[in-house]
């Protein structure tokens, strides 16, 4: 058949769901022109694991830069560790004048979790009321998964201007929510 909707029907309905939209460390930010600067990265690479994960559990994070003043250049790692899964970044780290210093840091994986991609899914493909027929796939609740590569799973959702159901496929990011991109189905005459 020529419009046969390959994806419709896939996955589980997806609901309002009850997950904060921005979780936080739940210790605040330390200034870091004064004292050391690792709880700084550490409460920033804190925040990136909640916005990948984007449900607020349980976690601890620690750096191995015994010595590091961000006066001279470094590099070393910094684990943050959720719900018992460790994702651990590689800081680069330069200094870049009065007390000052600029870092970077990257992860090959991190965490994601069922309630947190369904509640990302859901508020992104509701605050465009032509979406319908939310639908994902089975997440994990809690998992480790590799930065930069899609998902196995994906969601569904029906675009009111098209007859097929689009495929939403979803790729974790080191540093900010999982992105959500939208792939669909050609559709016949």
């Amino acid at each position: 058949m020529v419009n046969q909707d390959d994806w419709e029907g896939l996955g589980r309905p997806v609901t309002s769901p009850a997950v904060p939209e921005s979780p936080k460390p739940t210790w605040p930010k330390p200034n870091l022109l004064y004292g050391r600067p690792d709880p700084g990265i550490r409460h920033t690479l804190e925040q990136n694991v909640l916005d990948s994960a984007g449900v607020l559990k349980p976690m601890t994070s620690s750096c191995d830069n015994k010595g590091f003043t961000g006066e001279h250049a470094a590099t070393f790692d910094c684990t943050v560790t959720y719900a018992g899964l460790d994702v651990v970044y590689t800081v680069v780290a330069t200094p870049s004048g009065s007390q000052l210093f600029k870092w970077t840091a990257t992860a090959e994986r991190t965490v994601v979790t069922r309630d947190g991609l369904l509640a990302l899914f859901h508020r992104q493909y509701t605050s465009d009321n032509r979406w319908s027929d939310l639908r994902c796939d089975e997440f994990p609740e809690v998992a480790l998964v590799p930065v930069g590569k899609p998902l196995p799973q994906f969601c569904y959702a029906k675009l009111d201007d098209r007859i097929k159901t689009s495929r939403i496929r979803i790729t974790p990011d080191a540093d900010s929510p999982p992105t959500l991109e939208t792939e669909h189905q050609e559709e016949g005459l």
